[in-house]
């Protein structure tokens, strides 16, 4: 399971969601989260790259599955 953020200009940046953190209500307070405050997370496909988020930048968060 991965989320991808949506930013205001378009873009998205796809996250490592933390272990565990996979309930449709740890999706909601992650969505929540980012949108009200932002926060950091780990870019994914990478070991050591993190993105740092602010709230007025995020439009949206998805969930996705893990298709690999």
């Amino acid at each position: 399971m991965f989320g991808r953020v949506v930013l205001l200009d378009g873009s998205t940046k796809d996250i490592v969601l933390p272990g565990d953190k996979t309930s449709d209500s740890d999706q909601d307070e992650i969505r929540s989260e980012l949108m009200k405050n932002g926060g950091r997370y780990q870019i994914l496909g990478s070991d050591n790259e993190h993105a740092e988020f602010h709230s007025d930048e995020v439009v949206n968060v998805t969930f996705h599955e893990d298709t690999e």
